[in-house]
């Protein structure tokens, strides 16, 4: 057995084990929207891109379509805000027009978190 291997635990990460509950789950999208906006400029550190929805996946491990979808909200929400900062400096927009963005952004990641248990269940084509 490689050495590598042997370090790797054995057991995948559970964001529902006991000690984690919803909170961990919405600390592992605001990871991978925070992630997701460092790729982007001004950060512009894109090697992360490669690994930042890795924790947004791992939250989405075992939960059931509406709570992914509701995950995939709450990430969808998160990351556009901090994408789309530079639209505050637009004078017509406001911060209805930031939420009505958000709102209809989050709608993507969020039904594909919804579809990934029924993906893994193989009931999708």
């Amino acid at each position: 057995m490689s050495s590598v291997a042997a370090t790797l635990p054995s057991r995948p990460l559970d964001v529902r084990a006991p000690g984690w509950g919803a909170l961990a789950a919405l600390a592992c999208a605001a990871a991978s929207a925070l992630a997701l906006w460092l790729a982007l400029p001004p950060a512009d550190l894109g090697w992360i891109a490669f690994v930042a929805l890795v924790p947004l996946l791992l939250a989405c491990r075992g939960l059931g379509a509406r709570a992914g979808f509701a995950l995939g909200g709450a990430f969808g929400a998160l990351s556009s805000l901090a994408i789309y900062h530079w639209l505050r400096e637009v004078p017509a927009i406001g911060a209805p027009q930031m939420a009505l963005l958000a709102a209809y952004v989050s709608l993507y990641p969020a039904l594909w978190c919804a579809a990934l248990p029924l993906l893994r269940r193989g009931r999708l084509p």
